[in-house]
């Protein structure tokens, strides 16, 4: 019965229809990865431009130029279809770009003189950047030059009065310049007004005077509420600041600067004179 003619018709015919089956699994599947890898490759490059892309020196991830195509390939796109102004624009925001960038990797660098040349160009292309000119102002401070340096950062804080890390920034640029009063008088009178909502602006010009007098606890109190109130890039790159990174070793801040766990060696410790 089994090789009958009927019975082979069947099962070729099943057999056809089980592959062509098959075939149509397949093909909606490899369509299926195509599309996720394609999405999962689209999300990567726009991380990857909102890496480049970083408001201030620190850890900050708050993007201010993130293009979703190359800035060089916009503007010849641009010129090849007549649009020189767009063109001109697009060439504007790859330029800041490029000073912004360039200025933070001198910085890093401790290349000030480059710093200080990138970080003036990127005010000039865009003089109402508050993120720029704060910029520019640790380069002036870091220089020495103090008066420079607050011009800047008033300048910066009425650009923008409701920016956390802008108010805070001015804070501390203030202390490092030795107004230790002004601060402190500009902290109580923030936190007696309006306790709460004063906070995150002046938590850590507060931290930074505690650390300073020696209250380390006080200090280290300030910092965990503003942990709670602030955005994390926000907080990470105010913890990075000189004021508040050099009580790093203190017992008091270890939940914020933690230390290895035994056996390992810190790259900062690796030679005997690295912490001397």
């Amino acid at each position: 019965m089994f090789n009958s003619p009927w019975w082979v018709d069947l099962r070729y015919n099943h057999e056809r229809r089980m592959f062509f089956t098959s075939g149509i699994i397949v093909l909606v599947a490899a369509i299926g990865v195509g599309v996720l890898s394609y999405a999962t490759y689209v999300r990567n490059q726009e991380e990857d431009e909102l890496k480049l892309s970083t408001r201030f020196i620190g850890n900050s991830k708050t993007p201010v130029v993130a293009p979703r195509v190359n800035l060089l390939d916009s503007a010849s796109k641009f010129v090849v279809d007549g649009k020189l102004d767009e063109a001109t624009k697009v060439l504007r925001e790859a330029e800041l770009l490029t000073n912004r960038l360039t200025g933070m990797i001198a910085w890093k660098r401790g290349d000030m003189a480059t710093a200080l040349a990138r970080f003036t160009e990127a005010v000039r292309i865009s003089p109402d950047s508050s993120a720029d000119i704060v910029n520019l102002a640790g380069v002036e401070l870091a220089n020495g030059k103090s008066a420079e340096a607050m011009v800047l950062m008033e300048r910066a804080r009425k650009l923008s009065p409701d920016d956390l890390y802008v108010q805070n920034r001015y804070l501390l640029a203030r202390f490092q310049t030795g107004d230790v009063a002004g601060v402190r008088k500009e902290v109580q009178t923030a936190l007696e007004l309006s306790p709460e909502n004063s906070l995150p602006r002046v938590a850590f010009g507060a931290a930074a005077i505690e650390l300073a007098a020696g209250q380390f606890s006080n200090g280290a109190n300030f910092l965990y509420a503003a942990k709670g109130k602030l955005p994390t890039e926000t907080f990470d790159s105010l913890l990075a600041e000189p004021l508040i990174s050099a009580y790093s070793d203190r017992q008091e801040l270890a939940p914020f600067f933690p230390r290895p766990l035994p056996g390992e060696t810190p790259a900062a410790e690796s030679t005997p004179s690295a912490r001397d």
